[in-house]
């Protein structure tokens, strides 16, 4: 019998990342779920498929390179030897406030999240990822390639993250590691709540000038997203894409996921930049004649 597949998913408590890992597990491979509570290592292990290998967690914040660093030792001393034949890059979350007024300490929590902390996860974990000449994906998203006011922190990060990625599948082909983007659109998950916490959480700092400037957008952005959210597509188109992603012989170097996550990126290409924010503007009906 083959032996099953070692993969390894950050954030996988919840989303897209607990989805994808239901689904591995439920198709035969070893997971191992990062997580940063102990409760959702407890909830990882037993949501686990009937007759699928229980699911195991490690506990990581990747904001934190001790953590990092223990997680990959211990994972190391577990597998024996024996490497990762997938490193799914998850964890994330977004971060929006108007560029003009958010505070820079919230701004580099968003790079040091998304970015930052995918890269320390990365090295720490890739000496595992070449001894099975496995692969890395990175869940990116289309915010990578398209652009809304207020999530300039969100967009900053994604499209960091793809230009990242280019320069990871260049250095990372001499070891026969192939990496993967996966750009979902609006995807059903909590991160949309997290989201809406945090910017309220941002919202309390900002002073009168800045809700004068931008308090009519803060509200048709927060009433978008929350309609995207509400109305995304199941998470489980990524584990699809990320499952298609392990399988194949030869991937491809990006899956765009969702409907209007193809419809948005088709967009992109085929207009210019001013076409798109009158689009965009549009959709979130805004008046202000600079959009």
């Amino acid at each position: 019998m083959t032996s099953p597949r070692n993969i390894l998913i950050t954030g996988a408590s919840t989303g897209i990342g607990r989805a994808i890992a239901l689904d591995l597990a439920s198709r035969g491979d070893q997971v191992i779920g990062t997580v940063r509570k102990q409760e959702d290592a407890d909830a990882l292990l037993a949501a686990t498929p009937t007759g699928a290998l229980p699911i195991r967690s490690l506990l990581l914040d990747v904001t934190d390179g001790a953590s990092v660093l223990r997680a990959a030792e211990e994972l190391e001393e577990q597998l024996q030897g024996a490497g990762l034949h997938g490193l799914i890059n998850n964890a994330g979350v977004a971060i929006t406030a108007p560029l003009e007024y958010i505070p820079i300490e919230d701004f580099q929590l968003q790079m040091e999240i998304n970015l930052i902390g995918l890269l320390r996860t990365t090295q720490a974990f890739l000496p595992m990822v070449k001894k099975a000449r496995g692969r890395v994906i990175n869940i990116s998203s289309i915010a990578g390639r398209l652009a809304f006011p207020l999530a300039g922190p969100y967009h900053s990060s994604k499209h960091a993250l793809e230009g990242l990625s280019d320069v990871m599948r260049l250095e990372f082909r001499r070891y026969g590691i192939e990496v993967v983007v996966i750009q979902p659109g609006a995807i059903r998950t909590p991160i949309w709540g997290t989201a809406a916490k945090k910017s309220a959480e941002i919202g309390k700092k900002l002073s009168r000038q800045a809700l004068k400037d931008y308090g009519k957008l803060i509200q048709q952005v927060g009433k978008a997203s929350a309609q995207a959210g509400e109305n995304g597509e199941d998470p489980q188109l990524c584990a699809d894409a990320v499952r298609t992603a392990l399988d194949a012989t030869r991937p491809r170097t990006r899956y765009i996921v969702g409907r209007n996550a193809k419809i948005g990126m088709f967009l992109r290409r085929i207009l210019s930049d001013r076409r798109m924010d009158k689009i965009v503007g549009k959709g979130l009906d805004l008046k202000d004649r600079t959009l």
